[in-house]
């Protein structure tokens, strides 16, 4: 990616298509430049203002032809998104005009931006961590309502901050350490170090702690893979479609209806659930329904969640008592409330809190989908409060954060287990300096151009 300081970068930065308005932004040295040419009321101002709006006529200098009237204002470095001066056009919202201000725009020396190079700028100007980017890029992609939280809490820093309140430590042991180094000759070797061993222990059990709410954050970024199963004929494919509002999958009195998986996104407490409709599990069954069988298992074993129906009116089968013991479902329901219960599967289900529902009933998934929310929330570590409260827990959301907390981890107890067997401290003092370089890049220092590169390029090019 060309991210060279002398390049001044345009974009479209709103969605394509026909609206009321579209803005195009440009950032770098000739950006106020472009702006004076393309508007002749800001042009004949003695000095450009920062970040006020200018209604006027918005040319192409070459011919002095209209092309749209609009607003345009100005951002001056280094207190804006890029951390360069920057400008913005205010349009209305036609393709043909966008397209036309940035042919103008382009034919006055400005380069079009790549995928991200408004992003990258802003890294590489410090205006945000990689962290930070990360949840940008989370955060216009967020499909649900955990999601925006879980990433505006990111974009104010808070995994930042989380990470550098441990790195914090471990400069001050280096800095410890080394000075020992420097005046080894005046104490004995193990002098004092007991304290930087219980520290180190305590540090590699936060950043492994740390590390291991990867799969909570991908939760909340990514939504949750919610799996129904049970037995043939339990209701199954019923509560499905009273879920997802619509007849999506086909319901019938013959056992083994349901041959292959469906699955439909719903959002459930703000938290978006993958709902997938599951083959009915039973022991004898043809090669067809055999195979929509082992998809169900192989379902469940990678679902975030477990919803195991069982149908309340009838005799409860042993391969039903065997699979709930064996898999401590998240949520068991009790399906068909509104018939008779069978007495013993009726007893079994409530001594161990099954929801009872119903979609027969007004209301009869109401149950349901509070437990459903209590699961979700439980899963991605929010709290019972409204989702767009509160983040709750920090965490991380990106494989590369989690690898990152892990190294230093182990650097930390490489540190640890030196000093433990009286190492020269050169190498713990190199141990300690590789687990807080391993936790900067989490904010993205040390990270390669081809990390860069490949976070960079998910996004669009007007950001």
């Amino acid at each position: 990616m060309p991210v060279s300081a002398e390049d001044t970068i345009v974009a479209i930065a709103t969605a394509p298509g026909a609206a009321g308005v579209a803005i195009v932004r440009a950032s770098g040295p000739d950006a106020h430049t472009l702006l004076r040419a393309t508007f002749p009321a800001i042009a004949r101002l003695d000095a450009i203002e920062d970040r006020r709006l200018v209604f006027g006529r918005i040319v192409d200098p070459r011919t002095a032809d209209l092309v749209d009237r609009g607003y345009g204002v100005a951002f001056r470095a280094p207190h804006t998104f890029t951390g360069e001066d920057c400008a913005e056009w205010q349009v209305h919202g036609s393709p043909l005009v966008l397209a036309r201000l940035l042919g103008v725009l382009l034919a006055q020396g400005a380069r079009a931006a790549e995928a991200g190079e408004f992003s990258r700028r802003a890294f590489e100007h410090g205006r945000m961590d990689l962290a930070q980017v990360e949840a940008l890029y989370d955060l216009v992609s967020a499909r649900h309502e955990a999601a925006r939280v879980h990433a505006l809490s990111h974009l104010d820093g808070a995994l930042g901050r989380a990470v550098e309140a441990m790195r914090a430590p471990m400069l001050s042991l280096l800095a410890e350490i080394e000075a020992r180094i420097d005046f080894a000759e005046d104490e004995a070797p193990d002098s004092g170090l007991e304290a930087a061993r219980v520290e180190m222990l305590g540090l590699a059990r936060r950043l492994r702690a740390l590390a291991a709410t990867a799969q909570t954050g991908a939760a909340r970024v990514e939504g949750l893979r919610a799996a129904i199963a049970g037995r043939p004929n339990a209701g199954k494919s019923s509560l499905f479609n009273g879920l997802v509002g619509r007849e999506r999958a086909i319901v019938h009195a013959t056992p083994g209806t349901t041959r292959d998986t469906l699955e439909e996104g719903v959002v459930v407490a703000g938290v978006l659930l993958v709902l997938v409709d599951t083959a009915g599990l039973r022991d004898k069954a043809g090669s067809v329904e055999r195979s929509g069988i082992d998809r169900a298992r192989g379902e469940l074993d990678a679902a975030d969640l477990c919803v195991w129906v069982v149908d309340r009116s009838s005799p409860m089968a042993v391969a039903d008592r065997r699979e709930i013991a064996a898999r401590r479902p998240d949520v068991i329901v009790a399906a068909k409330a509104d018939l008779a219960p069978y007495p013993s599967t009726a007893r079994y289900l409530a001594e161990r809190g099954a929801v009872e529902a119903s979609v027969r009933r007004e209301g009869g998934l109401d149950a349901l989908r509070h437990a459903l929310a209590s699961a979700s929330r439980a899963r991605t570590g929010l709290s019972d409060d409204a989702v767009g409260t509160s983040a709750g827990l920090v965490v991380v959301s990106r494989a590369r954060q989690a690898s990152a907390l892990l190294r230093a981890a182990d650097a930390i107890d490489e540190a640890r287990a030196g000093l433990e067997r009286a190492v020269p401290l050169e190498i713990v003092a190199a141990d300690v300096r590789r687990a807080a370089d391993a936790a900067a890049e989490v904010a993205g220092a040390f990270v390669t151009e081809d990390v860069l590169g490949e976070i960079f390029s998910r996004f669009c090019v007007g950001k």
